[in-house]
């Protein structure tokens, strides 16, 4: 029981994936998930840092107050990236609570999915932006990857 004998709010762990291609603007999509992490109050978020929504993500994190983990593939995964996005990039990293490397470095592009998989097996709700339209790629397969978990955990998906 937590202050005045009412009972606490559960404290959960959100992970994070989207799309790098966004159907919607930044801060459309900013609205709706900051809207979904006041409903949900996570005590922390995963993300994977790729460009697109999982950037956007730790963007809303820092805004909203709420800790973010920043979950690389590898390090230095972020390199060949144009150089805006590398210093928004390396701003959040510095804001990060704490950072989880994959791979010391790039092995092949199964470090990508190993990290997917991490995010997922390390929260216990995923907040998606997966188009309904998508039937392959890196978000469709954490998504599919999530439902399979046994402990049956809830996907939301934010795309609208």
């Amino acid at each position: 029981m937590g202050k005045n004998n009412e009972p606490e709010e559960q404290q959960i762990v959100l992970g994070v994936t989207g799309h790098r291609d966004l159907q919607h603007t930044e801060e459309e999509i900013k609205k709706v998930f900051k809207e979904k992490l006041l409903e949900l109050k996570p005590s922390l978020v995963n993300t994977g840092m790729a460009l697109g929504f999982d950037i956007l993500a730790a963007e809303c994190c820092v805004e909203v107050g709420i800790p973010f983990r920043a979950v690389l593939a590898f390090p230095a995964m972020h390199e060949r990236w144009r150089v805006l996005e590398q210093e928004r990039f390396n701003n959040l990293l510095k804001q990060a609570v704490e950072v989880v490397s994959i791979s010391p470095k790039f092995l092949n592009k199964y470090v990508y999915i190993k990290r997917d998989k991490w995010v997922v097996e390390n929260s216990d709700e995923i907040v998606s932006y997966l188009s309904p339209e998508a039937d392959s790629g890196g978000t469709f397969f954490t998504v599919n990857y999530a439902k399979q978990q046994p402990n049956n955990k809830k996907v939301t998906n934010v795309c609208f």
